[in-house]
């Protein structure tokens, strides 16, 4: 949750004053575009709320964004939601985006009630945008209806919204890899590990990771464990995943790609369950 919205708000920060004539936009986004640019972001905050005030759309998202991530102002969910839809009811498809991820971040990325509210806002925003292959907003948009879609049963439509984003963006190494990833927790091990494959070519740690777990248990590609368990060591040393982690640990404990080692396994398996990984607790009442 934390680096999606590190990604967010980079991406928040990094939307660059608008090109066309001044007169095309209102004076008040204007000046805050100017304040954004140059890290201003209390004086951003303040023209892009005058100009919200005024009714002026692009304004009007940029607040809510602002309010949502607490750049230049206090966090507010509230004041996110109220100034996002303004700008989503007028067309804006970044109202959108504000008012899908204001649930998200209030709720949680895993609460189901929360993405039900969130996904049709994120929908019109990834449907209304023109592709643009260096911003990832718009694949996060699209892997998350993707997971509403099989959380809630719509299997089909969730592999429709997967591949979608993959033709979409087939040179994102970031994408790619949370789809290689979404692909092994559903167990499709042949799609996981072709885009798995094309992630760790990245070195794109999800595709890493489902890379070499396949390569660990011989799943939807030739076993090698060597190979698999110097994979999943990287990534879990780095602390990308708690799955990495526990894998890793059942490495050491079992003997798969390298030598037994009990003492390195239970300190994994703690690593594993200090991240929270429910698997990773069992295993360490049941064996230690």
């Amino acid at each position: 949750m934390d680096k999606f919205k590190q990604i967010v708000l980079f991406l928040v920060l990094m939307l660059g004053v608008f090109t066309g004539r001044a007169e095309e936009y209102n004076e008040n986004f204007i000046k805050g575009e100017e304040a954004n640019a140059n890290q201003n972001y209390p004086e951003a905050f303040s023209f892009y709320k005058k100009g919200a005030l005024e009714g002026d759309k692009l304004s009007s998202s940029k607040l809510g964004l602002f309010y949502l991530f607490g750049i230049g102002t206090d966090v507010n969910l509230q004041e996110a939601r109220k100034w996002g839809n303004k700008a989503y009811l007028l067309g804006d498809i970044w109202g959108a985006y504000c008012v899908g991820l204001s649930y998200l971040l209030e709720y949680g990325m895993d609460n189901l009630e929360a993405l039900k509210m969130a996904v049709p806002y994120l929908e019109y925003a990834y449907n209304s945008h023109d592709i643009d292959p260096n911003n990832e907003a718009w694949p996060n948009c699209g892997i998350i209806v993707a997971n509403y879609k099989f959380q809630s049963g719509e299997y089909e439509k969730g592999i429709e919204w997967l591949e979608r984003v993959v033709k979409d963006y087939p040179l994102n190494s970031a994408t790619t890899g949370i789809v290689a990833y979404t692909y092994w927790g559903l167990e499709d091990y042949h799609n996981a590990v072709k885009y798995a494959t094309i992630a760790d070519k990245e070195d794109n740690l999800y595709g890493s990771f489902v890379l070499g777990w396949c390569l660990l248990y011989g799943k939807g590609i030739l076993q090698n464990t060597e190979s698999g368990f110097k994979k999943i060591r990287k990534v879990a040393n780095i602390g990308m995943d708690s799955a990495a982690m526990f894998t890793l640990a059942e490495c050491y404990y079992n003997g798969i790609g390298t030598p037994s080692d009990k003492e390195l396994a239970k300190e994994w398996y703690q690593k594993s369950a200090d991240a929270g990984y429910e698997e990773a607790i069992e295993k360490l009442k049941i064996l230690f």
